[in-house]
């Protein structure tokens, strides 16, 4: 799996368990994926090393990842693909806490924050 590709799952995967108290993958394959975006970070588009903020805060936590708006719905969609509708009482991200950012333009929000 690219670089990229697996730095795009693992942002969703921060998102479905700091945001939404449900997850796709299980704790052993989110610390692996992880490990292997930490081990690859310079090899990151720009937009994900900065969604990402660096290989010592993946190694660390998911919270705290930059996820944009279509992020989000890609996490969503995923969730429902492998395990169908999201659990009650979860919501998605406030339209109050979006920040834009220009240089990306894009719409992005701190996933815990």
């Amino acid at each position: 799996m690219s670089p990229d590709k697996a730095a795009r799952w693992l942002i969703m995967s921060s998102y479905l368990y700091y945001q939404r108290n449900t997850n796709v993958l299980d704790d052993g394959e989110y610390d692996d994926l992880s490990n292997y975006v930490a081990d690859s970070f310079d090899e990151l588009s720009e937009q994900l090393q900065w969604q990402l903020e660096s290989a010592e805060a993946i190694r660390a936590t998911g919270n705290g990842i930059k996820i944009t708006k279509m992020g989000e719905s890609a996490a969503i969609a995923w969730h429902e693909e492998m395990k169908g509708e999201l659990p009650e009482g979860s919501y998605p991200i406030p339209h109050k806490q979006w920040k834009k950012d220009k240089r990306f333009k894009c719409h992005y929000s701190i996933i815990g924050g």
